[in-house]
């Protein structure tokens, strides 16, 4: 496992095959019930190329089948949460010899719920919690016979649990260009501007993870959390 990728803001929700900067540490929002987490990655395949014996057969390739993941509360007091695992099933694309791959580390809505009860349980929902993700990638390696089955060394991630920080409202009216040299105040939460400007839906891959969310028309997901509220 190569890293983790950064997000763009603004940008597509993509997974590329390679990056300069790899990301140090995510954020997941759990105050968005019923949403996952999704962290693009890349993993490289470290195989020798190389051929079976008079059949030309590659044996390297490596297609993907699963993740394994297990993810701990990596902070005092946490051991009493346990850890949550669970097994995640990927595309099967399949990788050369040498070659990297861009994937997404998907962590299914109901995890993200089992998560967010545990730290109200034991912290409320007033604190950030430190957490760990403990991966590994499985696949299946090209060619015949036995032992085809490969998977990646563990790969750890950090990142904090919060409720409600990734939340940006914005102001309800804001000075705009006019064309003719003035300003005038457009209304950011009439239906135009929330059914036109993908910058007021939330982060590129979705909402609650790596990235502002900007509540569409203002309001917010959850009106229970302060932070959701744009008034």
């Amino acid at each position: 496992m190569l890293g983790a990728v950064p997000f763009e803001e603004g940008g597509e929700c993509v997974a590329p095959n390679s990056s300069s900067v790899w990301l140090a540490k995510g954020v997941l929002d759990v105050s968005f019930a019923g949403t996952g987490m999704t962290q693009p990655a890349v993993i490289q395949n470290q195989l020798n190329s190389s051929m079976l014996q008079n059949s030309n057969i590659q044996n390297a390739e490596v297609r993907l089948s699963e993740q394994l993941v297990e993810i701990v509360f990596a902070t005092e007091g946490g051991g009493s949460l346990g850890a949550v695992e669970f097994t995640q099933p990927m595309a099967a694309t399949s990788i050369a010899p040498g070659a990297s791959q861009g994937f997404f580390f998907d962590v299914p809505s109901s995890i993200v719920d089992e998560i967010r009860d545990r730290v109200i349980a034991q912290f409320g929902s007033e604190v950030t919690v430190p957490m760990l993700m403990k991966a590994r990638v499985r696949g299946l390696r090209s060619g015949t016979g036995t032992g085809r089955d490969v998977e990646s060394r563990e790969f750890t991630f950090p990142f904090d649990v919060c409720f409600g920080c990734l939340r940006t409202c914005v102001p309800t009216t804001d000075s705009v260009d006019d064309g003719m040299g003035g300003t005038v105040d457009s209304d950011l939460c009439s239906l135009e501007n929330c059914l036109n400007n993908a910058a007021l839906s939330g982060g590129s891959c979705g909402n609650a993870y790596g990235a502002p969310v900007y509540p569409a028309c203002c309001t917010g997901a959850a009106e229970d959390f302060p932070a959701a509220s744009c008034l």
